[in-house]
């Protein structure tokens, strides 16, 4: 049997049904015109291993009186947990705010320094699994506030009990770059990350490389850099085989698109 989205070929030898299981990599189906991305390795891999994207390595980016940080995610399905830290902002005086999935709450959690900001998107993973979701911070220096969008909605806004600075670096996933290393991150892809300035549009980074550990910003040609990149583009170009396995007889075959499992019932046996 092979694999390509829905599509199952049969090959039939010596009156039995030899299957070759073909499974892209990335588990789950995302649209034809969405084949593009970057997909962390996180949960069971060696923290080494893990996939980390540092999007200011030489200098900082500048803020300005407010910036907005967007990005599309989406969820890897078929995953134990979806605990972890999907970014990090740093000023140059060591502040920091991170976004964090939190399992026991089932939510997006915006944390401020060392403190829970109040921000909360309530959501289990399954409407991540499937589709991309677009999440939006603000960062208002004047207000001294955050806002969190998705979707184009507000989800909070909350203050921001520390005075911001006027340099920051992100990083994504697994973060080896930081003082306060962390490799925790939840089982992600991301695609599109766009960075504003006042309103501006001055970084954006679609994520559509094929191969390579860097990517470059459309705008003002900033290089992003990656460690243990998966890309979605190479992914779904470049099929590798996951199993073989023979049956007696022909057997049945059905998929099932939200979970994105593939059911094979071979000839006189009906699974309870």
């Amino acid at each position: 049997m092979w694999v390509a989205g829905e599509h199952i070929l049969l090959k039939k030898r010596l009156h039995r049904y030899t299957l070759l299981a073909l499974l892209i990599i990335m588990p789950g189906l995302l649209f034809a015109q969405e084949k593009y991305g970057l997909e962390f390795a996180s949960k069971d891999i060696d923290p080494d291993a893990r996939t980390g994207m540092n999007m200011f390595p030489d200098k900082p980016f500048v803020a300005g009186k407010q910036f907005s940080l967007r990005f599309d995610i989406s969820f890897i399905p078929n995953i134990a947990s979806y605990f972890g830290y999907v970014f990090r902002l740093t000023d140059e005086k060591d502040q920091h705010i991170d976004l964090v999935y939190n399992v026991r709450t089932q939510s997006f959690e915006l944390i401020a320094g060392d403190e829970y900001s109040g921000i909360s998107l309530k959501t289990a993973p399954a409407p991540f699994i499937h589709d991309w979701q677009q999440l939006q911070l603000d960062v208002n220096h004047l207000q001294h506030s955050l806002t969190l969008h998705m979707n184009g909605q507000v989800v909070g806004k909350a203050p921001l009990h520390f005075t911001p600075g006027k340099e920051w670096r992100l990083y994504f996933g697994a973060n080896r770059y930081d003082r306060a290393q962390t490799f925790d991150l939840p089982p992600m892809r991301l695609r599109d990350i766009q960075l504003y300035r006042e309103e501006t549009l001055v970084h954006h980074w679609p994520l559509r490389q094929y191969t390579g550990n860097k990517d470059t910003d459309i705008i003002h040609q900033q290089v992003a850099e990656i460690d243990h990149p998966i890309w979605l583009a190479h992914v779904y170009r470049n099929w590798q085989q996951a199993t073989d396995f023979t049956t007696m007889g022909n057997a049945s075959v059905a998929f099932d698109k939200e979970s994105g499992l593939i059911y094979l019932c071979p000839r006189y046996h009906v699974p309870l």
